[in-house]
């Protein structure tokens, strides 16, 4: 006689499914997660390749004795002050303009002199404003002390972050 060949019952399908769902739902949390580190890691390395270049753009400009136009960096639109191509920007304009500015997405607030970054994905952000969920920095000359009676010289840039942030804050 042959034994019958058996199946999968019900309860096994449904532990199977079941399963494979809990392992699906912690994948996907620790995807959510890995996408918002590469988005604040792509934004601060793009913060800092801003910083350098503003620092290159002072130092050739020193090079060349033309250092008074150091001072007029002062709160620029670092975007336009290095010649940069930024993936990603919105434009520049006044600060209720802001609000149409999608996340993700850069822009240059004309009124703070301020460079914005909006983060998309913020369930680890926290920002001191308590508003809408930002990034900015501002371009700072640094000057240097002239003479008795003279008046001071622009000789250094900085690339300054004036609205502090916290994403991914570390466990207590």
């Amino acid at each position: 006689m042959k034994a019958a060949c058996r199946g999968y019952g019900v309860l096994e399908f449904l532990i199977s499914v079941a399963l494979i769902g809990v392992v699906m739902l912690v994948l996907l949390e620790r995807v959510d997660f890995y996408r918002e580190t590469a988005e604040k890691t792509s934004m601060e390395q793009v913060s800092r390749e801003i910083g350098w270049a503003l620092r290159l753009r002072a130092a050739e400009l020193m090079l060349a004795n033309r250092n008074d136009e150091i001072g007029r960096m002062d709160g620029a639109n670092p975007v336009v002050a290095v010649d940069m191509q930024l993936a990603g920007y919105a434009g520049a304009g006044p600060s209720a303009a802001e609000a149409a500015v999608p996340p993700g997405r850069w822009f240059f607030n004309r009124e703070k002199r301020e460079l914005v970054y909006f983060p998309a994905l913020t369930s680890n952000f926290v920002s001191e404003s308590g508003a809408r969920p930002r990034v900015a920095w501002r371009v700072v000359v640094v000057s240097q002390a002239g003479q008795p009676g003279g008046r001071s010289r622009p000789q250094w840039v900085r690339f300054e972050l004036v609205q502090p942030y916290r994403w991914f804050e570390p466990p207590k």
